[in-house]
């Protein structure tokens, strides 16, 4: 069994290969399986322009996490589909820490993420930050 496993998605292609391959370890092996999403709320300026666009009667609905619930709700249909239960977090804040963050309070055996820009070169990349300073294994899935 994986024990805890952590799985990041921004709702890219790519985040979502990374996730299924977390649905298939999971399946495969046994685990418990989280789901986290980091975002950063829009500008007053770009609320009011994307408000301004939507129909009346649902521009209500629209708040600064409302694109991370729509990915974490793909993440929850991926995972019936797959007959995998998961759990699932959103948080504001940079994506790396809140990864890391997440991991830490769930004490996730496993953290799986994307390879999305991972060059020894590139600073800040978030799988090779997560990679870096997480206590626990990572899985980084080639996703190219």
């Amino acid at each position: 069994m994986l024990g805890t496993v952590l799985v990041a998605t921004d709702g890219s292609e790519r985040a979502t290969r990374a996730l299924r391959r977390a649905l298939e370890l999971v399946g495969q092996i046994g685990g418990d399986l989280h789901v986290v999403t980091a975002y950063e709320p829009p500008s007053m300026r770009r609320l009011e322009s994307m408000r301004t666009a939507m129909p009346e009667e649902i521009r209500w609905r629209l708040s600064a996490d409302s694109e991370a619930q729509a990915t974490l709700q793909e993440a929850s249909t991926l995972a019936r589909q797959a007959g995998v239960d998961i759990e699932t977090f959103a948080s504001e804040g940079d994506p790396a820490k809140v990864v890391l963050k997440v991991a830490d309070d769930i004490s996730a055996s496993l953290i799986v993420v994307g390879s999305k820009g991972i060059e020894r070169r590139i600073l800040g990349s978030v799988p090779a930050t997560v990679a870096q300073h997480a206590e626990c294994d990572v899985l980084i899935v080639h996703t190219a």
